[in-house]
């Protein structure tokens, strides 16, 4: 149900609502953990409930614990490693995907029975990838991802696949990881789905999708391919990820001409997020509308969002994030005469990374810096 229908689909949430009500104490721990998996899918995919499915992660961190179980383990761990990258907790959920990883065997399968879940360790390199990028390390987000494709290619198991060539998708186009391979990995990641009729994972890639087009400078078609993602998703109640579709959507409509229509869907999802707390793309919408408002010649409001992206980004400790809010900032005060100004801001938020120095963030940062003489 999870995999064709959707963790957030009403018949799957029912599904899983039964199963709670009739598993008890007296279930093997294995029994209880897919019930609890499934409970915290409904959560946070299908209700956009962060908090309750925290409070079931960490329900589930409690009991491997107390059955010492190393699959039960690497579980809980991959689910709250999940929960807390979308709560915008980037290093604490590293460090519980690092932790999915550790608990499963070196073999090629870390789950005995894959027939209601995807594989442990798969899964945990694809979403530490995720967590790695704004936390400023995009070539070991890289390298987290392909370790997951790999496992996966070695297990052979449809739904493990889907999970992460789905979730190289986002890596690559939606979190910006690797632009130049962003189309190729959602076109993959697409066909995959389709093939496999898995319902959740064709929506994401057609998002993906969209967010290269927009990348490639087509944001009309990108508009077309983000609606039809959209509109799978909405059919299956999932509703993960709206903050960062959102934001991606209403940079298009900007490209095109429709600044207005963009800056009424970040105001929707900057709202939403404080009801949700699905706060992993929040400094991304803030220097998405300092940007759309900069165009529009509205320079004091979109210095202003983009200093709100800053303090999001260095309390989540996103260091990509700073650097996309510092660099588009930093050239807002040299076109102003404010050189110094620029380079001051840009120069230390540059200067700490040690690598993705062949992605487009860094590259631009670096031309802006030499343009600043930095």
């Amino acid at each position: 149900m999870r995999a064709t229908t959707g963790h957030g689909a009403p018949e799957t949430i029912r599904v899983f609502s039964r199963a709670g009500n009739l598993v008890d104490e007296s279930a093997t721990v294995n029994e209880q953990m897919t019930v609890l998996y499934g409970l915290w899918g409904g959560h946070l995919i299908g209700n956009q409930n962060v908090a309750a499915a925290r409070e079931v992660a960490e329900r589930c961190l409690t009991l491997a614990a107390r059955h010492s179980d190393a699959d039960a383990s690497a579980l809980a761990a991959r689910l709250m490693g999940f929960t807390l990258f979308t709560m915008g907790e980037f290093r604490e959920a590293a460090d519980y995907l690092k932790r999915t990883v550790e608990f499963c065997p070196p073999g090629e399968k870390s789950v005995p029975d894959l027939r209601f879940t995807h594989d442990h360790a798969a899964s945990g390199f694809a979403y530490l990838g995720w967590a790695l990028c704004p936390l400023g390390y995009p070539d070991q987000a890289v390298r987290a991802a392909m370790q997951a494709i790999d496992r996966a290619r070695a297990i052979d198991h449809a739904m493990t696949t889907g999970v992460v060539l789905t979730a190289k998708a986002i890596l690559s186009a939606d979190l910006g990881a690797d632009f130049a391979q962003a189309e190729a990995d959602a076109d993959t990641a697409l066909a995959y789905a389709v093939e496999h009729r898995l319902r959740q994972y064709e929506g994401w890639a057609h998002m993906s999708r969209g967010t290269a087009l927009l990348q490639r400078g087509d944001p009309r078609r990108a508009i077309e391919a983000k609606h039809v993602g959209i509109a799978i998703a909405e059919k299956i109640d999932a509703k993960w990820s709206n903050s960062m579709r959102a934001g991606h959507l209403a940079l298009a409509h900007a490209k095109i001409g429709e600044p207005d229509v963009g800056l009424k869907l970040l105001d929707q999802a900057l709202a939403q997020i404080e009801e949700t707390q699905e706060r992993f793309f929040e400094a991304e919408l803030h220097r998405i509308r300092g940007e759309i408002l900069i165009e529009g010649g509205k320079r004091r409001a979109g210095e202003e969002a983009l200093q709100s992206a800053l303090r999001v980004a260095s309390r989540q400790q996103a260091r990509l994030w700073e650097l996309r809010a510092a660099t588009r900032l930093a050239r807002l005060w040299r076109g102003q005469g404010r050189t110094a100004a620029a380079r001051d801001l840009l120069a230390p938020v540059y200067g700490w990374f040690t690598e993705g120095f062949d992605t487009a963030d860094l590259k631009e940062a670096k031309a802006l810096m030499d343009e600043l003489g930095g």
